[in-house]
């Protein structure tokens, strides 16, 4: 698991679409669990109603790659968030942020830190993320 800040010293916000830059996430089905933001939702639904969609859904709001890097790009600032990639929607459970389950799982915790972890968060994706957020 790798933990680096959202906001850094010189208060430049690490935003979500900067975290998803550099994860190499094409093929893989993506769900959030939790969302709390400033911005808009997926195919620009108002924030509220999609942050209520990701709740009613034990297994979270799925999202293809492409949805999810748009939805990132109109998201100002993230505070909460609990997103995990699988490879296969079946995959999905209903604890697998808190557990650590899946391809990737990115979390975004009280707007103070991001952590990345999975299957698929090796040395290397490790390195490309100390060298660009720490």
């Amino acid at each position: 698991m790798l933990s680096f800040p959202m906001i850094t010293a010189d208060h430049r916000l690490n935003e979500l679409r900067d975290v998803l830059d550099l994860i190499p996430g094409e093929g893989l089905v993506w769900s959030v669990f939790e969302f709390y933001a400033f911005g808009a939702g997926p195919d620009g639904t108002p924030l509220d109603d999609f942050e209520a969609q990701v709740r009613a859904n034990p297994l979270g709001y799925t999202l293809a790659w492409p949805q999810l890097l748009e939805f990132a790009r109109g998201i100002r600032q993230t505070v909460e968030c609990a997103l995990v990639a699988v490879e296969r929607a079946e995959d999905l459970v209903a604890d697998a942020p808190e557990r650590r389950l899946g391809e990737f799982v990115i979390l975004g915790l009280d707007c103070t830190a991001w952590e990345l972890s999975g299957a698929r968060f090796g040395p290397e994706l490790e390195t490309r993320f100390r060298a660009e957020f720490l």
